[in-house]
């Protein structure tokens, strides 16, 4: 009897134990809420058009944003590229900033928990060339003997 009582003092020392190596992040509330894009916005490898969109957070998925438009029609994954921790808005807030005349989501800080999630600006299109002179790549056969 006395082994049993000292195996179950064991256990629960165990999980009081695993519980403490969980990162804050994991224990921390999914965020949601609705935001208005008044113009077109780029967010992580999504082109979202002007209108209603609601988030979800999910934070045991590294910090995965789910979109979807109002009308349910549009919908997009993100997923913040670092996490930082800053003091806790009122609101959740959505930076957005321009770069060459695009608008893109560059960080949400989130009022729950107080962590700003970065998100990487769009990569730059490569320029086409005009007006060119392009030359007809030769090609080499080749055969076997």
């Amino acid at each position: 009897m006395r082994w049993i009582k000292s195996s179950w003092k064991k256990l629960l020392l165990a999980g009081v134990s695993a519980l403490s190596l969980f990162p804050a992040s994991a224990l921390a509330q999914d965020a949601s809420g609705k935001f208005v894009l008044s113009h077109e916005v780029q967010w992580g490898g999504a082109s979202l058009a002007p209108g209603e969109y609601s988030y979800s957070v999910e934070h045991r998925a590294g910090e995965t944003v789910l979109l979807r438009s109002a009308n349910g029609k549009r919908g997009a994954i993100v997923m913040a590229s670092s996490i930082s921790t800053v003091e806790a808005p009122e609101k959740t807030q959505l930076l957005l900033r321009n770069q060459g005349g695009e608008w893109f989501v560059s960080s949400m800080v989130l009022s729950l928990d107080g962590e700003e999630l970065h998100f990487a600006p769009p990569a730059k299109r490569p320029e086409v060339a005009q007006n060119a002179n392009l030359h007809p790549a030769k090609l080499a056969s080749l055969s076997h003997p």
